[in-house]
C-alpha cells in the first residue's frame, strides 16, 4: 500500500522554490525539477498541484506589481543583461556579424587584467555607457538580449566551453583573482573601516552614522582565522560529491553491487503501514 502524500509538504516546497526564483530568476528552472521529481515518485496530482499553485502564486502577484511599476511583465529589467555578459566573454563580431545598430554591443576590454564579462558591464569600455539608461534601459536590455542569443546560435561550442568553465572555476584549488584583480577585497574582513563624508550624510537620513565599526576582541579572531584558514574549492567539490556518494548504500544487495539499485529505490520506493507507523522500502 502507497503511503499517503501530505499536499502541503508539495506547497512548502513550491513557496520555497518562488521565494528563489523572487530572489535570484535563476531558480526559475527548479520548479521544473521539483515537479518532475514528485511524478517520479507518484507523488499524486494533488500534491503535484499543491506545489506548483504554491509557487505560481507568488510569482504571478510578483509579475503584477512590477507590470503596475513598469509596464511589463517580467521578473527583472535587465534579464537579458547578463546573459549578454556571459556572452562576451566569447563573442567574436566578426563571425557573429551583427546589423549596424547591434554592433554597438561589440565586447571591448581596455584592461587585459579584468575580464571581458565584467568590462562589458561596469567600466568605461561597457558598450551600456553610449546606450540610454545605461544597464538598466529597456533599450540596453534589448540590444544585449538580441546580441547574446546571436553569439550563442553563431558560437554554441564557445557558450558551452565558457558555461563549463566558468562553473569549473568555483572548485580550483588555487582561487584566481576573477573577475577583476580587486574582487576578493571585497571578502577580506577590514581591520578598520572609514566612509567619506558624502556616505556618511546620506547614512544619517536613515538614523546613526551606519559607518562599519570594527570591535575587538571579535574582530581580532576574524582576522586570525582568515590569515590561516582557507576552504579550496576542490575540498567543496568534494563535500558536494560527497552527498551524491552517499546514495551508495543502497547500491550494493545480495553480496553484489547493483549500480542501477539507488536510482531505482529512489524512484519505486514502496511503503507500508503497520500499527500506526510506516515502514518504506
Amino acid at each position: 500500500m502507497a503511503a499517503p502524500a501530505a499536499w502541503w509538504l508539495g506547497a512548502l516546497a513550491g513557496a520555497f522554490t518562488a521565494c528563489a526564483t523572487l530572489t535570484r530568476t535563476a531558480g526559475l528552472p527548479l520548479i521544473a525539477l521539483v515537479l518532475a521529481a514528485m511524478l517520479i515518485r507518484r507523488a499524486g496530482w494533488r500534491v503535484c498541484a499543491a506545489t506548483a499553485a504554491a509557487f505560481a502564486l507568488p510569482v504571478a502577484g510578483y509579475l503584477v506589481w512590477f507590470h503596475a511599476e513598469y509596464g511589463q511583465y517580467k521578473l527583472a529589467k535587465a534579464d537579458q543583461v547578463f546573459l549578454y555578459g556571459r556572452t562576451a566573454a566569447f563573442a567574436d563580431c566578426r563571425v557573429i556579424r551583427p546589423r549596424p545598430e547591434l554592433a554597438v554591443m561589440c565586447p571591448k576590454r581596455s584592461d587585459p587584467r579584468i575580464s571581458r564579462s565584467f568590462s562589458v558591464m561596469w567600466t568605461p569600455d561597457s558598450p551600456f555607457r553610449r546606450i540610454p539608461g545605461w544597464v538598466y534601459g529597456e533599450d540596453g536590455n534589448r540590444l544585449a538580449g538580441e546580441f547574446a542569443w546571436a553569439a550563442i546560435k553563431a558560437q554554441p561550442v564557445d557558450y558551452a566551453q565558457v558555461v563549463v568553465r566558468d562553473t569549473l572555476r568555483a572548485f580550483a584549488w588555487h582561487r584566481q583573482p576573477y573577475p577583476t584583480p580587486w574582487t576578493w577585497l571585497q571578502y577580506e574582513f577590514p581591520e578598520g573601516e572609514a566612509w567619506s563624508d558624502k556616505q556618511a550624510g546620506l547614512a544619517r537620513r536613515y538614523g546613526g552614522d551606519g559607518e562599519t565599526r570594527v570591535v575587538r576582541p571579535w574582530a581580532g579572531q576574524v582576522l586570525a582565522y582568515q590569515d590561516h584558514v582557507v576552504m579550496p574549492g576542490t575540498i567543496l567539490g568534494v563535500l558536494l560529491l560527497g552527498g551524491l556518494a552517499g546514495a551508495a548504500a543502497h547500491a550494493r544487495s545480495d553480496g553484489r553491487w547493483r549500480l542501477a539499485r539507488p536510482v531505482r529505490h529512489w524512484a519505486g520506493a514502496r511503503c507500508s503501514r503497520g500499527g500506526r507507523a510506516w515502514r518504506c522500502w
